[in-house]
């Protein structure tokens, strides 16, 4: 049996047993073997998780002020994954487009130190990517998984939420302004904001192998 066939077993069987009372990774396209598989991380197996935290309220000062001015959005709602969005929601790029990066830059410059500062995201790099995210009022990002199993997620509130969840293979985890929760995008995976007001939180995503850890500081926001 060729490597590729073996592959695709490995994400069928994976689909198969994510639809049990025992949630399993399901990713879309590459299953990685050997890696942790469960919903949540505990955040304190990441060393750097203290320093992002402690810093909340200067990433959400220098967001507020970027919001006024900042009138782009990012999100690329022909991207095949953002057809999972019902509602509206809200990108302001620290990578990906040139004109961005050096916008959301010069105007969050204690977060790019911030960013900057910590090895393991790489914000700076094609193999990282950063932004401040805003989840719409009454908006829902429907259930799914990501492509592989090397990514972990992770979410830090920055201001106070309403009625709205997160949802990772079955279990639901509220938001805390300040507190990082840290997921395996490989299960599926939602998350919803029911209250009339937008939806805030600091998304990091990390690469993960036997060998290292590579992260990807996403940021989001609620007013």
């Amino acid at each position: 049996m060729c490597i590729r066939d073996s592959n695709k077993l490995i994400l069928l069987a994976a689909k198969l047993v994510s639809s049990t009372l025992c949630p399993r990774p399901s990713p879309t396209v590459f299953y990685y073997s050997g890696l942790t598989a469960k919903q949540f991380h505990d955040k304190n197996s990441f060393g750097f998780i203290s320093k992002i935290e402690e810093n909340t309220s200067i990433i959400a000062n220098e967001f507020t002020e970027l919001r006024k001015v900042y009138k782009v959005n990012d999100y690329r709602s022909e991207d095949k994954e953002h057809v999972l969005l019902k509602g509206s929601m809200q990108w302001m790029q620290f990578t990906e487009s040139e004109k961005s990066q050096n916008t959301v830059r010069k105007l969050c410059p204690k977060t790019s130190k911030l960013l900057s500062s910590i090895p393991e995201i790489l914000a700076g790099t094609s193999l990282g990517s950063s932004y401040f995210s805003v989840l719409g009022p009454k908006s829902t990002l429907k259930p799914h998984s990501g492509p592989s199993n090397i990514k972990l997620r992770c979410h830090l509130p920055l201001f106070p939420v309403g009625d709205s969840f997160l949802r990772v293979g079955g279990e639901f985890k509220q938001w805390e302004v300040g507190k990082l929760l840290i997921f395996d995008e490989s299960f599926v995976h939602e998350e919803e904001n029911i209250d009339a007001d937008t939806v805030s939180y600091t998304h990091l995503r990390a690469h993960e192998t036997s060998l290292h850890l590579v992260c990807r500081l996403l940021l989001e926001k609620k007013k």
